[in-house]
């Protein structure tokens, strides 16, 4: 529960900062939403799309 929290409220300031905000803290939150979502990402089973 505490893990699924904190990459929540990491993905949130992510989204939050502004785009332009070069910030180490902004970069920081940006790069740690970037793994996130890409260990998300390879967790899920491929889904079959009918072509």
């Amino acid at each position: 529960m505490c893990r699924e929290r904190a990459e929540y409220y990491t993905l949130r300031a992510a989204e939050l900062t502004d785009p332009d905000d070069t910030s180490p803290q902004a970069q920081e939150w940006r790069e740690k939403a970037a793994a996130i979502l890409e260990r998300r990402a390879a967790a899920e089973p491929a889904v079959a799309q009918d072509g």
